[in-house]
C-alpha cells in the first residue's frame, strides 16, 4: 500500500493523522479529504489506497452503507474518539475489523528516544498485506425475510 486516503468530519484530526503518517512513513503518499465529494474522487482515482476514517461509526452508518462496495477490496482503519458496543457492531457488519482510539495514537508521536509501541490495528493497517475477506451470511428472522449477505 503506497497511498493512503484520510477522511473525517473534524479537519484537525485529519491533518494530525496526515502529519503522523508523513513523519513515520515518508514513502507513502497521503491524501486528506474534507468532503464526501473529495473522498469519492480519491477512492476512484486510487483504487489500491488504504482508507483511514476519522469518525465515530454509529454516527456515520449512512457513509459505511454508501461505501460498502468500495470497502471490500481495500484496507480500512477507523480512528475514533471512543468506541461503544454499537460502533463495533457497525464496523463488523460492514467488514471493517481495524479500529483504534485517538488516545492510543499518542504513543506514536513520542520522540525517538522513548520506546514507542504502535497499536496492533495500526500495524495491521500499515504493514501487513491485504487479505481477501471471507463472505459471511447471516439470516435475520429466518423463514420470514431473505438472507442478508455481508462481505
Amino acid at each position: 500500500m503506497k497511498n493512503v486516503i484520510i477522511y473525517g468530519i473534524n479537519w484537525t484530526n485529519c491533518y494530525a493523522l496526515q502529519s503522523i503518517f508523513k513523519q513515520k512513513y515518508p514513502e507513502k503518499r497521503v491524501k486528506t479529504c474534507n468532503s464526501l465529494t473529495a473522498l469519492l474522487h480519491s477512492i476512484s482515482d486510487m483504487p489500491d489506497a488504504g482508507l483511514i476514517l476519522s469518525l465515530n461509526p454509529h454516527e456515520h452508518v449512512y457513509l459505511f452503507h454508501a461505501l460498502q462496495a468500495r470497502l471490500q477490496s481495500r484496507k480500512v482503519l477507523v480512528v475514533a474518539d471512543r468506541l461503544y458496543y454499537i460502533d463495533r457492531c457497525v464496523l463488523q457488519y460492514f467488514g471493517v475489523m481495524d479500529y483504534v482510539l485517538k488516545d492510543e495514537l499518542c504513543c506514536i508521536i513520542r520522540s525517538d528516544r522513548e520506546k514507542s509501541r504502535f497499536p496492533e490495528a495500526w500495524l495491521r493497517f500499515c504493514h501487513r498485506p491485504q487479505r481477501k475477506t471471507v463472505a459471511a451470511t447471516y439470516a435475520f428472522n429466518a423463514g420470514e425475510t431473505p438472507e442478508e449477505i455481508l462481505f
